[in-house]
């Protein structure tokens, strides 16, 4: 630390932006400080600090960490240990870090490399004024530092080598429930809301044997075409929501621990004046001459969630979510009836007649929350009322109908293009410089763009690294005319083997994965087209 406080010194009193100058690497005892994206303002975003301390003076084997599985799940409850003792000695605004949630994610904010711990925190560097307190800095960097490793010394190694065989045993069973072809399992005794634990039926359950031993009874929707109905207020959609977040890995004393969906699964709702870009609609969309190549700026609620439903097919999802809550009634439904009595032309066709199709010739399976459309029920393959959150299997009970409107049955899949030469010098310069605020908003230079809150998207940490990763695409100018879905899934493997800062070249100790469905449903959203002119 000798040499950071000679240069401290140096600049002690001159402008703030002489903080610049202690950019680089310092020891500060056993441990190794960088120091990186100094701010050049008491008021900017503040500066980034990495830690990096020797994992043998935590632990003395590396059981803990020794595969991909316990790597994440252990890099978690060290930033949520380390959170916590920060939030005790009321430090939240002095070192600024990443907080967890109620999911196990894979974060920038701890990193294990080889024997090593990364840790990325934030802090404000001291002034008077708008002029450097050198002392005070110097103070402050090499306090906060050392508590920092003290706060991660002599954790609880009980409860680590818990929250992670908990991990373990997640992946155990979701791996043997995707070789069932389950989409979703429902451990019995999850807790859906305050006071509501979910059992299954008999006739929908079954055990499974984790590689420890332990026993796990819950619900399975297999897939194919599953209704969930029941009168308002039985926890139809409050069920559909649990399963939305089941893709995700919860932690101990979530409720949601054993809730588990396939990680690849889609909430498909209804929104409006979102943009489309080139795409192929004309499975739902008839006798319109843009139809294969459909462009909207301020699209409605029917054409959006259509898009949304596309989208999603169109990278790859085999599980669509869909609740008639956040749906319009005539992108799921039309009824026959009715249709006696209308003139002109029928420029859509509703979902409920392409369903079947979808899941027949592509896999795809349905989810469908719906207490008022019975022709859903009756298509279904399995249909499960739900009566003050209690699950009745009632399959047997309902008359199978075929619901045809009409003699279409086509769906295909749009594969669009990625037009990289448009906009590669925006994206590779200042232009597109993105900020985000919240999971809803992000923008890039002066294009901004609103989500809706039905997605994904869990923690902002997921909207910057949303962002970092649109930059990186539209900054390679070999990636122009490439598939959407061949480009994300390239992206998946590579965060996977390499590791997000690795792959995105960038030091964020604030980033959180997100799927490629995410990614996709920005880059979708984006107000100008990132798409060439082409369809499959």
């Amino acid at each position: 630390m000798e040499r950071l406080g000679n240069l401290l010194k140096s600049i002690d009193g001159k402008g703030y932006k002489a903080y610049k100058e202690i950019s680089g690497k310092y020891k500060i005892k056993d441990l190794e400080l960088e120091i990186l994206n100094v701010q050049g303002d008491p008021f900017a975003s503040p500066t980034l600090f990495e830690l990096t301390i020797s994992l043998r003076g935590l632990l003395d084997n590396i059981e803990l960490f020794n595969n991909k599985v316990r790597q994440v799940a252990f890099e978690d409850y060290l930033l949520r240990e380390l959170f916590e003792k920060i939030k005790l000695e009321n430090l939240e605004n002095e070192i600024i870090i990443q907080k967890p949630s109620m999911e196990v994610l894979r974060r920038t904010a701890i990193n294990i490399k080889g024997e090593f711990l990364h840790i990325k925190y934030y802090m404000n560097l001291p002034a008077k004024g708008r002029n450097v307190l050198g002392h005070s800095a110097l103070k402050k960097i090499n306090d906060y530092a050392l508590k920092i490793e003290g706060f991660l010394v002599g954790f609880d190694m009980k409860k680590a080598r818990k929250h992670v065989v908990l991990q373990e045993n997640i992946e155990d069973l979701r791996e043997q429930i995707s070789k069932e072809k389950i989409k979703v399992f429902i451990g019995n005794g999850s807790i859906l809301k305050k006071d509501y634990i979910l059992n299954s039926p008999k006739t929908l359950e079954k055990e499974f044997i984790l590689k420890n031993g332990e026993k796990i009874k819950g619900l399975c929707i297999k897939e194919g075409i599953t209704v969930i109905t029941g009168y308002d207020f039985q926890g139809k959609s409050t069920l559909l929501q649990a399963i939305s977040r089941g893709i995700y890995n919860h932690i101990e004393g979530s409720g949601l621990e054993y809730l588990l969906t396939n990680r690849e699964a889609v909430n498909i709702f209804a929104e409006k004046n979102r943009v489309i870009h080139g795409l192929d609609m004309s499975s739902f969309i008839k006798e319109e001459n843009r139809a294969r190549h459909y462009d909207e700026s301020c699209a409605s609620s029917l054409i959006s969630q259509t898009a949304n439903l596309l989208e999603a097919v169109e990278v790859g999802t085999p599980l669509l979510l869909i609740d008639e809550d956040t749906s319009v009634v005539n992108f799921l439904y039309r009824d026959k009836n009715l249709k006696n009595y209308l003139e002109g032309i029928e420029y859509s066709v509703p979902f409920i007649e392409k369903m079947k199709k979808i899941y027949a010739n592509y896999n795809i399976s349905s989810i469908i929350v719906t207490s008022s459309i019975e022709s859903f029920v009756n298509c279904a393959n399995t249909v499960i009322l739900m009566k003050n959150y209690e699950l009745i299997d009632i399959s047997n009970n309902i008359v199978k109908k075929e619901y045809s409107n009409t003699k279409d049955n086509d769906f295909s899949i749009t594969r669009r293009k990625v037009n990289v030469e448009k906009t590669l010098e925006d994206f590779q310069g200042k232009k597109y410089k993105f900020k985000t605020c919240g999971t809803n908003f992000i923008s890039f230079g002066k294009e901004e763009i609103q989500i809706n809150s039905n997605n994904y998207i869990i923690d902002n940490g997921q909207l910057n690294f949303i962002g970092e990763v649109i930059k990186k695409i539209f900054s390679r100018e070999e990636l122009h005319e490439k598939t959407l879905r061949e480009i994300l899934e390239t992206y998946e493997r590579r965060f996977e083997n390499e590791g997000i800062e690795e792959v995105l070249d960038t030091k964020n100790g604030m980033l959180t994965f997100a799927r490629k469905y995410e990614i996709a449903l920005v880059i979708n959203r984006f107000p100008k087209k990132l798409y060439i002119d082409e369809v499959w």
